[in-house]
């Protein structure tokens, strides 16, 4: 779906590009990415975004952080989550910025979703893929195995999965399987219910990392950057939405700005969406409208969504005028510089060999340049 978010960014672009600035290690960008997606109305999709983000990225070789970040969590508290929430993937994003990562369990888990198998001829899946652990050169197929197979949308049988891992990796290092196996059944049973492909990404990452500490790979030491409750919310201002809102002040990033951005499976990729620049340009309220962010705005000045015109209708001149006053979006009005930070132009180009090769320097598995290859775009 066509989604516009707070600043007019399409959403699957906000993500693409978060994920891009952590990577590239950009702390300012990486922050304006995430808020301009926590900001738009999407709090608990943001958290999950997050999480998902160290799992596939930084877990491997930062695996005590992952007690450190659910610690972090658990501090949030109900009466005042929305402003907790933020500071925590602020604080969270600064501790990311710092820390090595993998592309392992990023591009093992794409694969694991994308390719074709056949399970009418396996027998046992868990007892597949323990015999598949010791050999990296397998685990392309064991992450297809653990990403696709049905039973393992059952957090059960993700746990009994995982005490076999452990028990097999248990012969090649030190592991305290009670503490392992405790701390990751309460990831799996009480975090993100419903994400069951962060819940597989999590025994993926584990996985992974458990062969990278059979091959002496060094991880990273337990070092945080803590939260000054006072200079986090001072700076957290400035991510917040001011009004009167205008884009050429609020938008200050292009979403075309990384060349690898193309790699992501981008709405303005797939037919429908063909005419991304009349969305943005000459319908932008219809398709911002979904957006929690908008969605509030809009019923604050009484205007409803029409979907057979797909327009916004407001309930008299008065309102529309006053919500113009506030929300000064005139996006057709704005200079192409304004405009092409938000449609300016993005090759669909699936170059993920280079991306492989530039990120992919501290990787524990070594990937196949044919394996990559065969991978279509990334979901975000």
């Amino acid at each position: 779906m066509y989604q516009l978010t707070r600043y007019l960014y399409e959403l699957s672009e906000v993500k693409g590009n978060l994920i891009m600035a952590l990577l590239n290690k950009a702390n300012e960008e990486s922050l304006f990415w995430a808020f301009e997606y926590y900001y738009s109305g999407y709090p608990c999709e943001t958290t999950n975004f997050i999480i998902q983000i160290y799992y596939d990225f930084y877990y491997v070789l930062n695996p005590t952080f992952e007690k450190y970040m659910f610690i972090q969590l658990k501090k949030v508290s109900l009466e005042n989550e929305y402003e907790e929430l933020a500071l925590f993937i602020k604080l969270i994003i600064k501790n990311l910025i710092f820390r090595p990562y993998t592309l392992d369990v990023f591009m093992l888990r794409n694969m694991g979703l994308q390719f074709e198998i056949n399970f009418d001829e396996i027998e046992d899946v868990n007892k597949e893929i323990i015999s598949l652990l010791i050999e990296p050169d397998n685990y392309v197929y064991m992450s297809t195995l653990l990403m696709q197979c049905d039973k393992y949308k059952d957090v059960k049988k993700l746990e009994e999965l995982h005490s076999e891992i452990i028990d097999t990796m248990g012969s090649y290092i030190k592991i305290n399987k009670n503490v392992k196996m405790k701390e990751t059944t309460a990831l799996l049973g009480n975090c993100y219910k419903d994400e069951f492909i962060l819940k597989r990404t999590i025994i993926l990452a584990k996985i992974i990392n458990y062969y990278s500490i059979k091959e002496t790979k060094k991880m990273h030491r337990s070092v945080y950057i803590e939260n000054d409750i006072k200079k986090q919310m001072k700076e957290l201002y400035m991510y917040k939405t001011k009004y009167p809102t205008t884009l050429k002040e609020d938008a200050k990033y292009a979403t075309n700005k990384n060349n690898f951005i193309g790699i992501f499976q981008l709405e303005r990729f797939k037919e429908e969406n063909k005419n991304y620049r009349e969305k943005y340009l000459k319908k932008w309220e219809y398709y911002a409208y979904d957006a929690p962010y908008w969605t509030n705005l809009f019923a604050l000045h009484e205007a409803e969504k029409d979907e057979t015109h797909k327009k916004i209708i407001f309930e008299d001149e008065e309102t529309e005028n006053e919500f113009y006053e506030d929300i000064e979006y005139f996006p057709d009005e704005l200079s192409k510089e304004i405009q092409d930070k938000s449609i300016g132009k993005i090759e669909k180009v699936c170059n993920l060999n280079e991306f492989y090769g530039k990120y992919g320097g501290r990787n524990v598995i070594k990937l196949e340049e044919e394996e990559i290859a065969d991978i279509d775009l990334i979901v975000v």
